[in-house]
């Protein structure tokens, strides 16, 4: 077992003897490893000291305070990665030479299985850091929406599906030797298709296309009357009067639903909603609400940013030569989600609210 410092291991037995002798509480009092609190009790109940066992074979290149001052150093967001903590390391006179990242690798893994607290190496796009305002937001909403009823919501957002690999089947998993890696043709400049829709526990409405998809033609244009490169408030007027709304209604019905709920993002764009709603509900008779107070940032409590996933990658797998045909692909693959599969997303909601109070607003795993 690998060696922490002695004070710490001291700090093990005092807190045992406090808690009454209770392995289980000591290591839930302290934040470490049932196993750690047991093995340096026991040390301590057969010798009456906290001495590491002596070891055979090759010492370790790192000794036991360079490899907690490196478990120190690595998680510090500065640092890097494991060859600055090994300069760092020289530099500071815990090591005789530079040594090998992978040598300190080994030795914050071990240190990290000590205090029970695994590390792990984290690649790709880092998350959005949420504010501290921008968490009480997630909280607020969470407390107040944990218990409502989400089989009468409808879950909107837009999505651009990107033509990145004309003619090649990338598929979700692909298997491969060690030292190989995953590659496909990727064009610099993809043509995509930019779409809104909805999802609600019952199926999904079909996709609207708007600006930002290729080939296609709009009319839409800025109140400076240039034509517009992006979601106009007429542009999302006509995509919820002529799909959401009217695709919802439809949905809710069919399921003797007569009043539900719709969610959408804080795009610009989205301001005019409550108005386009209100004058739907007094033309056509219908109640539907607007679900207010939605937290910016907050991707992980909509179960469609997964659904979209799921579609993207179906779509990657046919391997799609032509731009029309990705296209059509696009809406095909969306056309497949049966109202069991999005029944099983809205159903996320809850556990998705619940983990962000636990997390007190931070993001969740989803």
């Amino acid at each position: 077992m690998p060696t922490i410092p002695e004070e710490q291991r001291w700090n093990i037995v005092n807190t045992w003897k406090r808690m009454g002798q209770v392995l289980s509480a000591t290591a839930r009092e302290l934040g470490l490893a049932l196993k750690v609190v047991r093995h340096w009790v026991a040390a301590y109940e057969s010798s009456g000291a906290v001495q590491p066992a002596p070891r055979s074979g090759r010492p370790r290149a790192l000794s036991a305070a360079a490899a907690v001052r490196a478990h120190e150093l690595i998680l510090q967001e500065a640092m890097g990665g494991a060859a600055m903590v090994a300069k760092q390391l020289s530099e500071e006179g815990l090591t005789s030479a530079t040594r090998d990242k992978k040598t300190i690798i080994r030795a914050v893994r071990r240190v990290g299985d000590e205090l029970g607290r695994p590390l792990m190496a984290c690649r790709g796009t880092p998350r959005k850091q949420l504010t501290p305002t921008n968490m009480e937001l997630r909280v607020a909403f969470c407390k107040s929406n944990l218990n409502r009823d989400w089989s009468s919501v409808m879950i909107t957002d837009r999505k651009k599906f990107l033509f990145k690999y004309p003619g090649t089947v990338v598929r979700p998993i692909q298997w491969l030797e060690k030292g190989q890696r995953r590659r496909a043709p990727q064009v610099n400049h993809p043509q995509g298709v930019n779409v809104y829709a909805g999802l609600t526990c019952y199926g999904v409405t079909s996709m609207h296309e708007v600006t930002g998809t290729s080939k296609l033609v709009t009319n839409y244009t800025t109140k400076a009357g240039c034509k517009s490169k992006g979601i106009t408030q007429q542009e999302y007027k006509d995509v919820l009067t002529n799909t959401l709304l009217k695709e919802g209604q439809t949905i809710f019905r069919s399921h003797k639903v007569m009043a539900w709920d719709l969610q959408q993002d804080n795009d610009k764009a989205h301001n005019m909603a409550s108005q386009v709603i209100s004058s739907v509900n007094r033309q056509a008779s219908t109640s539907i609400s607007l679900i207010q107070d939605w937290p910016p940032n907050s991707p992980d409590l909509s179960p469609i940013e997964n659904l979209w996933e799921l579609v993207k990658g179906r779509v990657d797998a046919r391997g799609c030569k032509t731009f029309s045909e990705f296209r059509a692909a696009v809406h095909e693959e969306w056309g497949k989600v049966t109202p069991g599969l999005a029944a099983r997303y809205v159903s996320s909601i809850p556990g998705r609210l619940g983990e962000c109070l636990q997390n007190e607003g931070a993001m969740t795993k989803h």
